[in-house]
């Protein structure tokens, strides 16, 4: 019972770890983009560069979780 409960709890861990590594590059680089196309008054040039770029920053979050994980569960 014990095990299962912790198994449980990492599970939600990595769901929220997902999460977070997924919205957190999109959301800062999507306001990065609106504020610097403010300023510079480049329309959505910017906006779409930097949120390509989180993106991509995400992306590469999520490969790097995923190949931690697969390196925990090979080490078991």
């Amino acid at each position: 019972m014990k095990n299962n409960k912790f198994n449980s709890v990492k599970a939600i861990a990595l769901i929220t770890q997902i999460g977070i590594g997924m919205f957190v590059p999109i959301f800062v680089m999507l306001i990065l983009g609106v504020k610097l196309d403010d300023y510079f008054e480049t329309a959505p040039k910017l906006l779409i560069l930097f949120l390509v770029v989180g993106i991509v920053v995400s992306f590469r979050n999520l490969f790097k979780l995923f190949n931690k994980i697969t390196r925990d569960i090979e080490d078991e």
